[in-house]
């Protein structure tokens, strides 16, 4: 049985024991468009990550004799481009501002491998839409994405500041003034009152949500 490892191709191609579960990943594709997976570390997240990567790949040679080579032997299958971000490699070293270079640089990467080009001066969430659309429209394909390690930089990023972090989460309504500005102004606020005194290194991070706004803005106290 392989241990610490959590690539399906390594597995499948170097011959070590893999109990099929492929039957479960069928029937997500079969009922289903978007999955958000949340179970404890070493539950196999990535590695359903990465076998997902290699079925919409078309990769047969790795599903032979399991349940999913059935699901590549449809008449109507065939491979999907897959973007693939992996997000435990993201420096965190930083601020907020080299977290987000670092996902630039990882979306980037993904777009090399697509051979599709992206404006690198875009945010982070702008580039991956841009590539995103890019990529379906040089395929003529639906595109799947896959995520893995989402809350590694946060958890990264909060372990840093252990006991110097705030962490708040502000619903603005989209009606009236701008919500970002009203984020904006509810921290000041905080800040004006002396709020954080107690904790001089403290940093504070507000995320705006709204069914408009994706905003993440650090402040320093």
């Amino acid at each position: 049985m392989p241990t610490g490892l959590s690539t399906f191709e390594e597995i499948r191609s170097q011959g070590y024991i893999y109990v099929d579960k492929t039957k479960h990943l069928v029937n997500m594709i079969d009922t289903g468009k978007v999955y958000f997976l949340a179970r404890p570390r070493r539950f196999g997240k990535s590695l359903t990550v990465s076998t997902f990567q290699s079925l919409f790949s078309g990769r047969k040679d790795l599903f032979q004799g399991l349940y999913a080579e059935e699901f590549l032997n449809r008449p109507e299958f065939k491979p999907s481009p897959v973007i693939w971000l992996d997000m435990s490699g993201v420096v965190t070293s930083g601020d907020l501002k080299t977290i987000e270079e670092s996902i630039k640089f990882r979306t980037l990467m993904a777009a090399d491998e697509l051979k599709v080009e992206v404006e690198k001066t875009l945010t982070s969430g702008d580039m991956l839409a841009k590539l995103i659309a890019k990529t379906s429209e040089k395929y003529d394909s639906k595109v799947v994405f896959l995520l893995d390690e989402y809350d590694k930089p946060y958890t990264d990023l909060v372990a840093k500041h252990m006991g110097k972090i705030w962490v708040m989460e502000l619903k603005v309504a989209c009606s009236g003034d701008n919500p970002a500005k009203k984020a904006d102004d509810a921290f000041q606020q905080m800040i004006d009152k002396n709020y954080a005194l107690p904790y001089p290194d403290a940093v504070c991070i507000a995320m705006v949500i709204d069914d408009a706004v994706r905003q993440i803005t650090e402040y320093r106290i």
